[in-house]
């Protein structure tokens, strides 16, 4: 026999003495695990920031205490996180308050005195549907890994308006991790006030699932931010734990966006090994081109093929000196793609902590960027949604900012 999967579950019951009398009665149920209690009717925009952090898979929902304000809840819950499966609970077995749950999008309905058998039977129908679902979703997402030539090329802004972009066309959520210990300003560009960082995922690799991920993380729209921490850290990271920690957010996450500091330091090296795709960003600069040109020959050095490893010229001017044809005879190998020096944008942005807006110059040439290798990925959702991902980027291709 196998194990069940486990259902984790949000208790939203302002009726405290209900509350009481179910966690009793499915405390021998281990398929269901309730990972907090809310009591009371919250806001939709306090439950949002729970489901949020949460990310349960079952709201359990108290519809009897105020059953107006529950299914206000209901209604928004199911709009707004369809994913999570709705499970009412009510003090009687009442045939109105059924015929309305399931109405407003309520999966399951169970009642006082709550019997195991009852209980045991809704969980494991809403268990089979989770393995369902598992088993129809893409089962690795894509470590995308950024990594600068030199310093000052603007990897962190390409890094998080890509990740930005891509968690508005993929239908599964994406993350961006700072990798930069020393002097990571992810958390900067979104001021972030944030209480976790990557030090705190790392340290808890062997204990990662959703409840403490959830917290770990802070979320703005369909992206995950991963932050580095508020102070510079320089002790060694263990290997194991960085892979942990990647293969858990491969797990979850559609597009796992990490911006590297250099290529030299062992948590690079332990992400690079990761990575299905390494863009190596650097500016039009002669000494940056060289840089880039010894970064790409030691990559090969450490086992990359070319066809993982992609350039990008950030900050070229209308007059630039140097064409993309003369920069690829310096380093030896092809321009994917250029994004404009837009420094009126990009400091607009930071100031709104925003992403650069798709009306400038640099937004523009991000959003062409991803819309046309987010391309083949639509096509291929359309075609055989259940199949995984079949790449996200194209081979060969060159593209001009």
């Amino acid at each position: 026999m196998t194990t069940p999967a486990e259902l984790t579950a949000m208790l939203v019951c302002p009726d405290r003495g209900l509350a009481q009398q179910f966690s009793a009665a499915v405390a021998e149920l281990k398929a269901l695990n309730i990972i907090a209690e809310v009591k009371e009717y919250v806001s939709p925009v306090v439950l949002d920031q729970r489901m949020k952090q949460l990310r349960p898979d079952a709201v359990l929902i108290d519809v009897g205490s105020d059953r107006q304000a529950a299914l206000a809840l209901v209604g928004h819950l199911a709009a707004a996180h369809p994913g999570a499966a709705l499970i009412g609970l009510h003090g009687s077995n009442d045939p109105d308050s059924i015929l309305l749950c399931m109405r407003n999008g309520v999966a399951e309905f169970l009642h006082a005195p709550f019997l195991l058998t009852d209980s045991e039977q809704a969980i494991m129908r809403l268990v089979r549907r989770k393995q369902t679902e598992v088993r129809n979703q893409p089962s690795r997402g894509r470590l995308i890994a950024f990594v600068p030539a030199k310093g000052g090329a603007g990897t962190t802004t390409l890094a998080t308006n890509i990740a930005h972009r891509l968690s508005r066309a993929s239908p599964r959520r994406v993350l961006v991790a700072d990798f930069d210990l020393a002097e990571g300003t992810v958390a900067f560009l979104f001021k972030l006030n944030h209480a976790y960082s990557l030090l705190d995922a790392v340290k808890h690799s062997h204990q990662l699932d959703e409840s403490l991920w959830g917290s770990l993380v802070a979320p703005r729209g369909n992206l995950d931010i991963l932050p580095a921490p508020e102070k510079p850290y320089a002790p060694p990271i263990e290997a194991y734990r960085v892979h942990e920690c990647l293969e858990y957010a491969r797990s979850i996450y559609e597009h796992v966006v990490v911006d590297l500091s250099s290529i030299s330091d062992k948590l690079a090296a332990a992400t690079l090994t990761e990575a299905d795709r390494l863009y190596l960003v650097t500016s039009p600069e002669l000494p940056s081109l060289f840089l880039a040109r010894k970064t790409l020959s030691l990559l090969e050095e450490m086992g990359f093929h070319k066809e993982q490893m992609q350039v990008l010229v950030n900050r070229v001017h209308k007059r630039e000196e140097l064409s993309p044809e003369d920069m690829e005879k310096i380093f030896r190998f092809p321009v994917l793609a250029s994004f404009p020096s837009d420094a009126a944008a990009v400091r607009r942005a930071l100031t709104e902590g925003k992403p650069v807006e798709d009306s400038s110059d640099l937004g523009g040439a991000l959003r062409r960027f991803v819309e046309r290798f987010e391309a083949p990925q639509r096509e291929a959702r359309k075609k055989a949604p259940s199949a995984g991902l079949r790449g996200l980027f194209s081979e060969g291709q060159l593209v001009k900012g």
